[in-house]
């Protein structure tokens, strides 16, 4: 029986001390972190202060004050060097100032010869600024006819100019060069191909760029096999033929459709063909 009741006490009592954690763990979980950061503290400050270096003891005994040592009277030695038959102390002799050098006070100075004016340069600055100007600007790019013949249909922008094939008044953005079908094209002045295509209306295209925003467009083709886009040519190469491929042209005679382009604006190409 005893035994039985020690038991039963023993686990009423675990009972009891389990449901005291349960209700107080909070407190004790809350207890061990403060018991956690106190130690690591204390640790961590151990070992700064067993790292610093230990600060020189200092000096136990105080440094004496200096003592103020009185001077000696200087006026009193001055006294005893008196003249003692006299009782006046003896001036020293004054010094006299030192004579200046009659002889290189007397000696002239020799006068600077004067220098000969520099002789009047040719002033170039004119002929200079002349040679320096640069006629290029003015010099303009000309343009050889990529084929000999008859200019038969005029550049026309602002007036209307009639069309034989479409039977209207339209304008005309290039002139049209009289040549039989199959005659060479040659390219206008030095370039490079920008583009080679087939118009819809203009038929087989070949455009040069002539750099400085100068272009030639070539237009009513035989064939663009002779050059290719990025290719460069020179003044006078055939890149094509004449043909008959514009269709909104083919009531003319045969002829080269040729154009102009100046800064991206259409002008007459008699402006820049040579006369």
């Amino acid at each position: 029986m005893k035994r039985r009741q020690q038991r039963r006490f023993a686990e009423s009592k675990g009972k009891k001390f389990k449901n005291w954690v349960k209700e107080k763990r909070f407190y004790i979980v809350l207890l061990c972190c403060i018991m956690a950061v106190s130690a690591t503290y204390f640790v961590a400050d151990s070992l700064q202060r067993s790292q610093a270096p230990a600060k020189p003891r200092q000096e136990s005994a105080a440094t004496p004050a200096p003592t103020s040592t009185p001077l000696p009277d200087l006026t009193k030695g001055m006294q005893e060097g008196q003249d003692k038959t006299t009782g006046e102390t003896q001036k020293p002799d004054a010094t006299p100032a030192p004579e200046m050098d009659k002889t290189s006070a007397a000696t002239p100075v020799p006068e600077q010869e004067a220098e000969p004016a520099p002789s009047p340069t040719p002033d170039t600055s004119e002929a200079n600024a002349d040679a320096d100007v640069d006629y290029t600007s003015s010099e303009k790019t000309t343009l050889t006819y990529p084929v000999n013949g008859e200019v038969i249909t005029p550049h026309a922008i602002e007036t209307l100019i009639y069309s034989k094939t479409l039977g209207d008044w339209r304008s005309h953005q290039g002139i049209d060069i009289k040549a039989q079908i199959g005659t060479d094209v040659l390219a206008a002045a030095d370039g490079i191909i920008e583009d080679v295509y087939t118009d819809d209306f203009m038929g087989i295209t070949i455009v040069i760029d002539h750099q400085n925003g100068l272009k030639s467009v070539y237009s009513n083709l035989s064939n663009a096999s002779l050059v290719q886009k990025g290719q460069s040519v020179t003044r006078g190469a055939a890149i094509s033929a004449v043909g008959d491929t514009a269709i909104y042209e083919t009531g003319e005679v045969g002829h080269l459709h040729f154009e102009v382009i100046e800064d991206g604006t259409a002008v007459d190409p008699l402006v820049w063909l040579e006369s």
